[in-house]
């Protein structure tokens, strides 16, 4: 659905189903008398309407002489000059077709705007009333079958000249722009404009290009609710201030009072020029760095640094030093061995930092241990012992050990997050592991000065045991193919995954193998760039050790890109229509082939010798629940499927009779 379209839709919400009723009445007083306007939940009530008048808490009357409906009152050569686009409107509801989808909303949206159409299609009517009158109370009665069925009131203080302001008005001023929010007051606005000014005495600008109109959507949890800011002003400049006002339009199209003048200042988000780090030296006591910046901005107070810890990553602003802006070297004292971060950044007035790029100063002891010698394997049982010889450096922190397979030393890989203090470690393995283990150790000092590895040490075992089974996380459709997405095994000894793809179109089709060459263990992902554009397939990946033990086969991941839907014939059918008796609710079910995840779905249903109205707002979900069920009745569905721009398919129509309970 095209974004102007959908916002049409809302307003349908907004004017119909939203009221929670088939009918609803508003009415505006002034001295001359009261207006009164209702909706209908499709516009036009074939058999009209009554209206009644409660005086001051007196007895109701009617004050209409015959049903008001549609075409009583025409509008005068004088209303249609007066207004270009009338004449169309008028066209649209006097045609034979049905107003349905856009044109219901053209001609509601014309009635709100316009009571000369209003009154053409029998939903305006005027009252006159006398200006002493206190409070009135008026009520509209929809006529269906020749009885009136429905009906919605409203009280009228024609005593109370004052007018509806906007309420609750909140903002949020961050990112240069200005973010609002301020309490709905459904019963008493349709929409919303806003205006900007740069004096407290002047209204400004209107800076809503349409009225804002605003509709409840489904937040993360499902709920329906507003959304959390109504509307956002981008059209500002840093350190300007704004007066804005709010003002609220009602049923009648007409502006209510201006709230009162809301003052935002808009902050300096720019950040300065950012210096830029030239190079580093190191020193006796730490390091002098060497930075340029041809253009200092002239609201920069200082210059800042920005250090981090020892061996750490977080970058803190150094207080209380003072970077000379002229010369461009400063001298930076380390009191320990380390590793740390360093960035410089122009400060302004406002707290804005120009951040330079990041050097590293590598403040550390560079003499490393010997390397661990005579390193030797005990066997014992299901374990293997690795002992070496104590390294005899006074500032030694401990050891890492290393464990690879078949003496390669490109595969060894850490045993202990922690260096031990010990020169002896355990390796516990299963009693059926029969790898070749190769073992290496490391010495670190206390400034993590690392020895080369040791000699490698290894024992010959079997291994028997394959890896895990791989788990697929996603499929991505591309224009390129489809791309695996998979979980990496974490055995020591993984070597390579196999990707395997069936056709699941065709019925004789296995899995079969994809790549084409290694997918080694630190991949976890393959473009399959076969991949036919129409047709499903299901996937599986294996994984291998170096022994070539094979996993269990993956989950299986189902990938389908559908053809667009300019070469596909879509059809819709209501696969199920069922009533549920203990529930007195009828549950829907239907089908869209092809399958298109970017069709949309509305639920139609007509009683008998109605029209078909909308049950539920446009969405994704192929089920629906009708609970608004009356026994005895017969009711017709249909499903209308939206896609494309501005395409619709219809499913066939489905009849459901609602019987009585038979008596005992």
């Amino acid at each position: 659905m095209q974004k102007n379209n959908l916002i049409l839709f809302i307003i349908s919400i907004i004017c119909t189903i939203s009221f929670g009723q088939d009918i609803r009445l508003v009415a505006t007083a002034s001295e001359k008398g009261v207006e009164l306007k209702w909706f209908y939940k499709d516009l036009i009530s074939p058999e009209g309407v009554n209206i009644y008048e409660q005086k001051s808490g007196g007895d109701w009357s009617k004050i209409n002489q015959k049903p008001i409906k549609k075409g009583d009152y025409y509008p005068s050569t004088q209303e249609l000059t007066q207004d270009k686009d009338l004449k169309k409107h008028l066209d649209l509801v006097n045609s034979n077709k049905k107003l349905e989808s856009f044109g219901l909303l053209l001609a509601t949206m014309k009635a709100i705007k316009s009571s000369v159409y209003a009154k053409h299609l029998g939903m305006y009517y005027f009252v006159s009333s006398p200006v002493s009158a206190i409070e009135n109370k008026y009520k509209v009665a929809l006529i269906k079958n020749g009885q009136e069925v429905q009906f919605s009131e409203v009280t009228v203080n024609l005593s109370d000249s004052k007018k509806s302001k906007v309420q609750e008005i909140t903002y949020e001023q961050r990112f240069k722009k200005v973010n609002f929010k301020w309490n709905p007051s459904a019963e008493d606005f349709f929409a919303f404009n806003v205006y900007r000014s740069t004096s407290k005495d002047s209204l400004g600008t209107l800076i809503t290009k349409d009225p804002i109109i605003l509709s409840k959507v489904k937040n993360e949890k499902g709920v329906e609710d507003y959304p959390k800011w109504f509307f956002e002003d981008r059209l500002v400049k840093e350190k300007n201030s704004y007066y804005y006002r709010f003002v609220g339009i009602d049923f009648f199209y007409r502006e209510q009072e201006i709230s009162e003048p809301i003052l935002i200042r808009i902050k300096d988000e720019t950040a300065p020029l950012a210096p830029k780090l030239i190079s580093k030296t190191e020193q006796k006591e730490g390091f002098t760095i060497n930075w340029e910046l041809d253009v200092i901005d002239e609201d920069v107070k200082s210059i800042a640094l920005f250090l981090s810890g020892r061996n750490d990553t977080l970058l803190k602003k150094v207080e209380g030093i003072k970077i000379d802006k002229t010369s461009k070297l400063y001298d930076i004292k380390l009191p320990k061995f380390g590793t740390y971060l360093v960035k410089i950044a122009t400060e302004d007035e406002e707290g804005n930092f120009g951040l330079s790029n990041e050097f590293v100063l590598d403040y550390l002891d560079k003499i490393p241990p010997l390397k661990p010698s005579n390193v030797r394997i005990e066997k014992d049982s299901n374990k293997l012992k690795i002992v070496w010889d104590k390294n005899q450096e006074d500032d030694l922190l401990g050891y890492k050990i290393y464990r690879g397979i078949n003496g390669v030393k490109n595969s060894m890989a850490l045993q202990n997050a922690t260096p031990f203090s010990t020169n002896e470690y355990v390796d516990l393995l299963p009693k059926n592991a029969k790898n070749s283990f190769t073992y290496s150790v490391m010495a670190l000092d206390s400034v993590l000065n690392e020895s080369e590895l040791s000699e490698l040490v290894s024992e010959k075992l079997i291994d028997v045991v394959p890896p895990k089974a791989p788990f697929i996380k996603s499929i991505e459709i591309t224009e390129k193919g489809a791309q695996l997405i998979w979980v990496k095994n974490t055995e020591q000894d993984l070597f390579k995954y196999e990707v395997f793809r069936k056709n699941v179109s065709d019925s004789s089709k296995t899995f079969e193998k994809v790549n084409l060459t290694l997918i080694d263990k630190t991949n976890d992902a393959f473009l399959d760039r076969t991949f036919q554009q129409g047709k499903v397939y299901e996937y599986i990946v294996y994984a291998y050790d170096s022994m070539e033990n094979k996993s269990h086969p993956s989950n299986v991941y189902k990938a389908l890109k559908p053809l667009k839907p300019k070469d596909l014939v879509f059809t819709c059918t209501i696969k199920q229509a069922k009533y549920l008796k203990a529930y007195n609710s009828v549950k829907l079910a239907w089908d869209i082939k092809p399958y298109f995840d970017e069709v949309k779905y509305i639920v139609f249903r007509k009683d008998e010798n109605g029209v078909f109205v909308p049950m539920n707002s446009v969405g994704t979900n192929n089920r629906f629940t009708d609970v608004k069920i009356e026994k005895g009745k017969r009711y017709t569905y249909e499903i209308r499927c939206y896609y494309g721009e501005g395409k619709i398919i219809k499913s066939e129509q489905v009849e459901l009779e609602i019987k009585e309970n038979k008596r005992k």
